[in-house]
């Protein structure tokens, strides 16, 4: 999401702030990349810059804060100068935490410092896709692929006896897919 624009009309101290999440969406346990863009918009530098990102410690966890110092539910790095129209990139990495199901992580980055006249801020968002449950199809299929080997010694003994037998082989794997059926879904 976009703070800032960047329209300083005509005023010194103006520093745009966009804050981008590579991913609109993700699963629990997914890590995510954020990155940070500032913009002095201004004729004069800025010095002693703060950027402090916050975010939900409950949600993420910082793997690769790039240079910022993480404390507690906020993320903090330092600039000591920004020269006028000049531009600086922060990127940082988070994982989710794989208890969450569903829901929307929102972090929310300021600046604060010498020469900066506007209260810059940006937001990113992203939403938690819940991961569906398994199906058991795996566990189901089982049955039936080890009923290939017996398709194959009762087709070549079969083969003498004619249809009769290929009746025998069609009503055995009626009975037991039936019987697999039953076992997983009844039991």
């Amino acid at each position: 999401d976009e703070g800032d624009n960047g329209d300083d009309n005509g005023r010194n101290g103006f520093l745009s702030i966009q804050k981008y999440a590579h991913r609109s969406e993700a699963f629990p346990g997914d890590e995510l990349s954020y990155t940070v863009t500032l913009r002095n918009e201004g004729r004069t530098d800025m010095r002693n810059l703060v950027v402090t990102d916050s975010y939900p410690s409950s949600q993420l966890t910082i793997t690769d804060p790039s240079s910022g110092v993480v404390n507690g539910s906020q993320i903090e790095w330092r600039i000591d100068r920004l020269g006028a129209l000049e531009s600086r990139v922060i990127s940082y990495r988070a994982r989710i935490n794989s208890a969450l199901t569903q829901g929307t992580i929102v972090n929310n980055v300021r600046v604060r410092g010498d020469g900066v006249d506007n209260n810059p801020q940006a937001s990113g968002e992203v939403r938690i896709i819940e991961r569906l449950p398994q199906t058991g199809l795996n566990d189901f299929m089982g049955p039936m692929s080890n009923s290939t080997a017996f398709l194959s010694s009762v087709g070549s003994a079969s083969s003498s006896t004619g249809s009769a037998g290929i009746l025998a082989v069609a009503a055995l794997m009626s009975a037991g897919a039936v019987f697999g059926i039953r076992r997983k879904f009844l039991a």
